[in-house]
């Protein structure tokens, strides 16, 4: 008998789980609108619960465009939700695994895309540069929680950067290698080629306080344009190098 219970039991799980993720998106969407708790919006939803898609999905202060989702369903059962999100931003477009712990930690793995630097500007400084260029993310792994980022594995490249204007300024391509150590994760940055040298490290800690320290200098001495631009960033030594080091905290309250 207690083991047809434990059958009656699973049987009963796995018709609500059916039912739950054939039940139409907008449907949903409905149920829970107006619930201010909730941490994004969605408009123009087809599809169901299980793969459905949205015209635009807000998040905070960030909008999201071209929506996809496909729902791993049993991962349930090893205690997690999950789904395959794939989206727009701007004019580029990002391509995921995410999920969420039962525990709370929200985790993205084979993370992909591109994403204009134009796009992304806001984020990175106050003072508009008028960036171009892509940035290639290719991220292994990425884990957060408590509203901090707990691990990240992977690759950032920035592709035929610039700044502009009145002068549109070609200052070359960048990588970052992430990786996450015993004391924290590690990002190491050089330059690809190109006009400008860059050397930097950023060394982000558990509870979220980072700093950020950065060498640019010219590769080719005649470049005035950007011998200019680099003063924007700070004062060149005997040398010729520019300095740059910036500490803070990476809070991710809005998001989470």
């Amino acid at each position: 008998m207690k083991r047809a219970g434990y059958y009656g039991a699973f049987a009963l799980a796995a018709y609500l789980l059916f039912v739950v993720i054939q039940l139409p998106a907008a449907q949903l969407h409905t149920l829970l609108d107006g619930d201010d708790k909730l941490p994004a919006r969605l408009y123009q939803i087809s599809g169901t619960v299980w793969e459905g898609k949205a015209a635009a999905v807000d998040i905070g202060d960030n909008r999201l465009e071209d929506v996809r989702w496909s729902l791993r369903p049993w991962a349930l059962l090893l205690g997690r939700l999950e789904a395959h999100i794939d989206f727009a931003k701007g004019k580029g477009r990002i391509s995921t695994l995410a999920g969420r712990t039962f525990g709370g930690s929200v985790y993205l793995r084979e993370l992909r895309g591109k994403l204009p630097l134009s796009d992304l500007e806001s984020f990175i400084s106050k003072t508009p540069m008028g960036l171009s260029g892509n940035l290639d993310i290719a991220m292994a792994d990425l884990t957060l929680a408590d509203h901090l980022i707990e691990s990240v594995n992977g690759t950032l490249r920035v592709a035929e950067a610039g700044v502009g204007p009145p002068v549109n300024t070609s200052i070359g391509n960048f990588t970052m290698d992430l990786e996450t150590g015993d004391e924290g994760i590690r990002g190491v940055l050089r330059d690809a080629g190109g006009p400008l040298q860059a050397e930097g490290l950023l060394l982000l800690e558990a509870d979220g306080n980072y700093k950020f320290t950065m060498e640019l200098s010219l590769r080719d001495p005649t470049r005035n344009d950007l011998r200019n631009a680099l003063r924007f960033i700070g004062t060149p030594s005997a040398d010729g190098k520019v300095s740059l080091v910036q500490t803070g905290k990476i809070e991710l309250e809005g998001l989470l």
